[in-house]
């Protein structure tokens, strides 16, 4: 018989048997009213500029502000290896979250001050680890657990994105096949993240996958994704089989509408956007 011995801290065993703050709320057009649950894994894919850090930022906004400015009051561990101006866009999202809060809010008012004073405390709960190579990486990932054990109110990891370095990867020898490269990077992802029951989202450019058929899984299959969200421009889409049965917006030029395909195990939605300075703006 195969035992396996572990041996953990009190401050480890606590953090493991404490919940996370909820992430209920977080998107429910595309997660559901109950938002991700605990160790859940998003993949975001599409090709460039189809907006998958633009959604993980987002993401990233609502979750952290406070809940009077119109979000969830939650911390977010953000991984970041394509380096697409976050800090820039991220605070460009909050004050946009925050003005479509108040004009959804009859007698609510904020000004320039209070936009600046709420942003700081949003930016309180944000961990951005930056990485510039393969080494950086893994070192961020194997430090997860003992970062998540000193911050209990993280909730979520984001990795924008996870496969940035395969280039590098594989001239140095390293696995040859995108689809086992991203096995083994999530396995060393969910290895420390698991068992302090925190979700994990991750981007991938959509041509990042052997020919073979599709990685996604059941729920309860290790390594494979809890939620598959896949970005097109609606001109590809259009041309495949697309199960929402819409027509396009009249008056919005086809080169600006996208298509979010979602698929769990309990079912497919297709939901379409645009952008806007804002960000993503759902139709």
């Amino acid at each position: 018989m195969d035992y396996q011995i572990r041996a953990e801290s009190g401050r480890q065993l606590l953090a493991r048997l404490s919940s996370r703050p909820s992430l209920k709320g977080l998107d429910e057009r595309l997660l559901g009213p109950d938002g991700p649950a605990p160790q859940d894994v998003i993949e975001i894919v599409g090709e460039n500029s189809v907006g998958k850090s633009v959604l993980a930022l987002q993401w990233v906004a609502r979750a952290i502000l406070s809940p009077p400015r119109g979000g969830l009051g939650v911390e977010i561990l953000l991984i970041d290896a394509d380096h697409h101006q976050p800090l820039f866009m991220l605070i460009q999202y909050l004050q946009a979250r925050m003005k479509s809060f108040v004009a959804q809010t009859p007698g609510l008012k904020l000004n320039s001050s209070l936009i600046e004073t709420s942003i700081k405390d949003a930016l309180k709960r944000l961990t951005i680890i930056n990485v510039y190579d393969s080494t950086s990486l893994y070192t961020a990932l194997l430090a997860l657990d003992t970062i998540l054990v000193s911050k209990p109110q993280i909730s979520m990891v984001v990795v924008d994105s996870l496969p940035a370095f395969y280039w590098a990867d594989r001239l140095s020898g390293g696995l040859q096949h995108m689809d086992s490269y991203l096995r083994q990077m999530l396995s060393a992802l969910q290895k420390s993240t698991r068992a302090h029951k925190v979700t994990v989202a991750f981007t991938r450019p959509s041509y990042f996958q052997s020919a073979a058929p599709s990685r996604f899984r059941s729920k309860d299959d290790s390594g494979a994704s809890t939620v598959f969200i896949n970005l097109n421009r609606f001109e590809d889409e259009a041309s495949e089989n697309n199960t929402s049965g819409k027509q396009p917006v009249q008056g919005m030029k086809l080169t600006n509408l996208y298509c979010a395909t979602v698929r769990t195990p309990q079912g497919l939605r297709v939901h379409r956007y645009h952008f806007t300075k804002d960000g993503i703006v759902w139709l």
